[in-house]
């Protein structure tokens, strides 16, 4: 929905809270789109701070694996994106209904 769908015509929030970890890719579109500058809380930085802190002190190391239920080629695309580098593999999971 639109904005003006979602709160009326003319309004617009002053507060934005990006609540999942893949809304700060629509950031700066969020941000050219406003018709007036609010604040925007991404908690996406805040929660990888906190899973850096606690798997980050481990010592060992690590490999990544990636797994994804829908299309392989939309993860390796998205998936490069958020990390910055190209991603390796990836498996297809079906989960259980």
């Amino acid at each position: 929905a639109s904005c003006e769908q979602r709160w009326g015509e003319g309004k617009w929030p002053d507060t934005l809270v990006l609540g999942c970890t893949h809304y700060p890719l629509l950031k700066a579109l969020i941000e050219r789109r406003a018709p007036r500058p609010m604040a925007l809380v991404d908690s996406a930085e805040a929660i990888a701070r906190e899973v850096g802190a606690m798997v980050g002190g481990g010592g060992g190391s690590g490999k990544l694996e990636f797994f994804a239920t829908d299309s392989l080629e939309k993860f390796r695309i998205l998936g490069a994106r958020f990390l910055g580098r190209e991603i390796g593999e990836v498996r297809l999971v079906e989960l259980p209904e």
